[in-house]
């Protein structure tokens, strides 16, 4: 399906069977009581404007559904404006709404490195990035924990402490755990 689908890309699909055989063996592995810790599905789609990043997340959404990694698979594609707002208290709101709707499936944030813009200090970015980051911090796996869990989850992070946030390396390194 990923070749009629994909055309070209070489790289891109053989990327993604890599990562289909990884959790296959994942799988294996629980069925048959072996200790397994849930790999990391964090990845970043680099490429020029329609070279097709957004139909790779879409596939990526369908196949982690289909090994029972996802509850739903479906893909939630945002760009900063969903993420950010343009007041003080704006962007939580905007940013949990976005996470909320893409509970059980996929959050495909497009030119994510528009969110952080430390030229302008009156700029909300770093609190979505903040958000992302606490969320992905404190629920290792989220996409396995049941709406009501992940939804808790959420409430918490609106508790957070703003010392627990990550650093500026930490952010960046989010974004280079996979590169596909």
């Amino acid at each position: 399906r990923l070749d009629a689908e994909l055309v070209g890309l070489k790289p891109v699909k053989l990327r993604i069977r890599e990562i289909a055989a990884l959790l296959l063996v994942d799988r294996v592995r629980q069925r048959v009581g072996l200790t397994s810790e849930t790999p990391t599905l964090h990845m970043s789609f680099t490429g020029n404007p329609g070279t097709g990043k957004t139909t790779v997340a879409k596939r990526m959404a369908e196949i982690l559904h289909a090994l029972g990694y996802l509850r739903k698979g479906h893909l939630v594609s945002v760009t900063r404006d969903d993420l950010v707002g343009q007041y003080i208290g704006h962007t939580a709101p905007k940013t949990k709404e976005v996470l909320k709707k893409a509970m059980g499936g996929v959050l495909c944030i497009d030119e994510a490195y528009y969110l952080y813009r430390p030229e302008n200090e009156r700029d909300y970015g770093q609190e979505a990035i903040e958000i992302l980051l606490a969320l992905e911090s404190r629920a290792k796996g989220i996409y396995r924990l049941s709406d009501e869990e992940q939804e808790g989850v959420l409430r918490g992070m609106e508790e957070a402490d703003r010392g627990e946030f990550a650093t500026d390396d930490e952010v960046a390194a989010v974004f280079k755990r996979f590169r596909v």
